[in-house]
């Protein structure tokens, strides 16, 4: 029989269910556990993740915790997914941060998830896969967040730091004539003391020195609609990022008639 992939938005106890063999029907109930299935049944449970190695299964399987004084059914719920990182708030250095994901259980007990939750990051240009956070240079916060298996999300806010040397305004486009019929953006580069530089456009906070010309998140520029300009002009935009300000003449034309 083929091997059936793995099914990421199912509850838990649904793909443990799938794990035994067992209809979703079964009168046998079934805990939010790993501790509830024989070892034959966790290794085929934990064996639909191809990224898994027989290492890291081991290594899951032995951090499991061991039934308590609470009926198995309230032992197992799991009640929380909290989320830590090994170095302490703010982040004023370094590229690499490690965040742990840590399952909490009714009975008292926990259990490293780092390895087999889903993670996601909002808020800055980063990278974050198997627990380890890329970053360069960064003065704002980031929200990370962990899902496992639909079960419970975990989430924390990061803060960043980093001493910032200076920011470097650039276009998108290869033309600083704006016309009127499109849209263009702007990019602005944070670089950092230690050599570091990060594209933070939709982290900073863009203003205009013209009402005739709009400047929208990420550094998006548009002509106002209906403005009516006699002559070529030119407008100032203005980005503040991490305590630091920039700026990029940009040239609007004339209205054409």
């Amino acid at each position: 029989m083929a091997p059936r992939a793995p099914l990421r938005n199912a509850t838990a106890a649904s793909v443990l269910a799938l794990a035994l063999g067992l209809q979703a029907c079964s009168s046998v109930p079934l805990r939010k556990s790993y501790e509830d299935l024989t070892l034959e049944g966790r290794m085929t449970f934990l064996a639909r993740f191809p990224d898994m190695n027989d290492a890291q299964r081991r290594e899951f399987l032995a951090r499991q915790p061991r039934p308590n004084e609470l009926p198995p059914e309230q032992a197992y719920t799991i009640v929380a997914l909290e989320l830590s990182t090994s170095a302490p708030l703010p982040v004023s250095s370094g590229q690499e941060l490690p965040v742990r994901a840590t399952v909490r259980y009714a009975g008292g007990k926990s259990a490293d998830a780092t390895h087999y939750v889903d993670w996601r990051t909002e808020g800055a240009p980063v990278t974050l896969e198997h627990g380890t956070l890329r970053y360069g240079c960064l003065a704002s916060d980031v929200l990370v967040a962990a899902d496992f298996f639909s079960e419970r999300e975990g989430r924390k806010i990061i803060e960043f730091r980093k001493p910032l040397r200076r920011l470097e305004v650039l276009y998108q486009d290869p033309t600083s004539k704006i016309e009127r019929s499109e849209y263009y953006r702007l990019a602005v580069i944070a670089h950092c003391e230690d050599g570091t530089a990060s594209d933070v456009s939709c982290q900073a906070n863009w203003e205009s020195s013209s009402p005739y010309l709009k400047v929208g998140n990420c550094g998006q520029l548009r002509v106002a609609p209906g403005r009516e300009t006699p002559a070529d002009f030119e407008a100032h935009i203005v980005v503040t990022y991490g305590g630091l300000r920039a700026g990029k003449r940009v040239l609007i034309p004339a209205s054409r008639h």
